[in-house]
């Protein structure tokens, strides 16, 4: 049987490639693989740290999951945004580069500066990061020292914020999203400074600094409670959650994480509707009640549009089926996320 398991891993490790190198996620990954799976909850910590990816930074208002874009729409950055909440980033590369120039040519920089932004993002999901950071410059520029927009300039910051996070300077996205929550106050946009400190948290976890994350999160979710419905919203109730599991609060956490299922069905956001039940995947996980895991886990994968959260939830899924020793049932999910790994762009949550 122990030979049986160990050529397991070996194929597992032959299949799993991205871009010609070998996922560092994979050498992350095998170290659960080996029984017993749930030794202590620092592993679990680990195996859970990929539910810590950014929500979405497109405008709310287009926060929707859209599967056609109509010609009758009234612009391009429209357009867009809608491709990009819909997951099609080429496509709105494509449609916010005409935008773009139809900016330029009409000398509308402040139109040109947030179209740039919106287009970093979409060069993001695909991980080109040196054309995502030329587009944040030249927005950037064109705000110039002393932008009249603030808000337009916090905008950007946080959007620089994730471009760094992205490609591992957490460091420096936490200072980035903590100017961009000075430059939201200044404003007088108390909604947007409140967006900035959920970002902040994000890094602050990474970072290991689960207790401050958590107070930060709190005050957040404080501030949030009388406003309605938005991803803003969920996506601070959801990070507390996380961040109430990694501190050992499970109860507070779970009544957190199903409030933001809530929120996210609410919406009707299926991307946000996956990444709750990822955690709430991750959850039951720390709680060793391993088959409600592996159900929140195929709900995730059967509700999600987006390709990270179902590759996420597959090598979970996957891990806990290696742990029960069902290595036939696991390969044939192995031969599921083999495809999916290709639509991934190099990035932060790829690794």
């Amino acid at each position: 049987m122990a030979r049986k398991w160990y050529l397991f891993l070996r194929y597992l490790q032959s299949i799993l490639k991205f871009s010609g190198t070998q996922l560092p996620l994979l050498r992350g990954t095998l170290r659960y693989f080996v029984p017993p799976l749930l030794r202590v909850r620092g592993d679990l910590i680990l195996l859970c740290l990929l539910t810590f990816a950014l929500p979405s930074l497109a405008n709310p208002h287009y926060a929707q999951n859209i599967t056609t874009i109509t010609q009758n729409q009234k612009s391009q950055t429209d357009q867009g945004k809608l491709l990009y909440d819909a997951g099609r980033y080429s496509e709105a590369v494509q449609i916010l580069q005409q935008a773009v120039q139809e900016y330029q040519k009409k000398g509308d920089a402040l139109k040109q500066a947030a179209t740039l932004g919106n287009l970093s993002l979409a060069y993001q999901q695909l991980g080109n990061w040196k054309l995502a950071s030329e587009a944040l410059t030249t927005s950037l520029r064109l705000q110039g020292a002393e932008p009249a927009n603030k808000n337009l300039l916090a905008q950007t910051l946080i959007i620089q914020g994730n471009l760094l996070y992205s490609t591992g300077q957490t460091n420096a996205s936490l200072s980035t999203w903590e100017q961009a929550e000075k430059v939201f106050e200044k404003a007088g946009n108390k909604y947007g400074s409140l967006k900035a400190r959920v970002y902040q948290a994000q890094s602050l976890k990474i970072l290991g600094y689960y207790y401050n994350a958590v107070k930060l999160l709190k005050e957040v979710n404080a501030a949030f409670y009388s406003q309605p419905d938005s991803i803003e919203k969920l996506a601070g109730l959801r990070s507390l959650g996380d961040a109430l599991q990694l501190v050992g609060d499970l109860e507070k956490s779970r009544i957190i994480l199903e409030q933001s299922l809530k929120v996210a069905r609410g919406l009707n956001n299926n991307t946000e509707i996956g990444k709750s039940l990822f955690s709430l995947g991750n959850h039951a996980l720390s709680e060793r009640k391993l088959q409600q895991a592996i159900e929140y886990y195929k709900q995730t994968f059967d509700i999600s549009p987006s390709p990270q959260i179902k590759v996420e939830a597959l090598l979970n899924h996957v891990s806990l089926l290696i742990q029960a020793k069902k290595y036939t049932e696991a390969t044939s999910l192995i031969s599921v996320i083999e495809p999916l790994l290709q639509q991934l762009p190099p990035s932060r949550t790829a690794i």
